[in-house]
């Protein structure tokens, strides 16, 4: 039985780096089906959110990937804590 793995990437004003982490994420997929990833935008203000939900709908990743808005940017670990609710 294969354990169910949760990943959380914080994201602040780096949607491109964080859809090449999500990519990279996206090459071990078949690997671990009981993988789930949570980006959090962390109130980046800059289109990220879209760009970040635009790539997972595109790349076709949204059965194991999603993105989360913070209400606001309390920093890496609000973020970290956001995704992990």
């Amino acid at each position: 039985m294969a354990a169910s793995v949760w990943i959380v990437i914080v994201n602040y004003r780096t949607a491109g780096l964080a859809v090449d982490c999500l990519r990279s994420i996206a090459a071990q997929i078949a690997e671990f089906p009981k993988l789930h990833t949570v980006v959090v935008d962390n109130a980046s203000g800059d289109g990220s959110a879209e760009k970040l939900k635009e790539a997972i709908e595109r790349d076709r990743w949204s059965g194991w990937a999603f993105v989360v808005t913070a209400d606001r940017n309390g920093g890496f670990a609000y973020g970290n804590n956001v995704g992990i609710r």
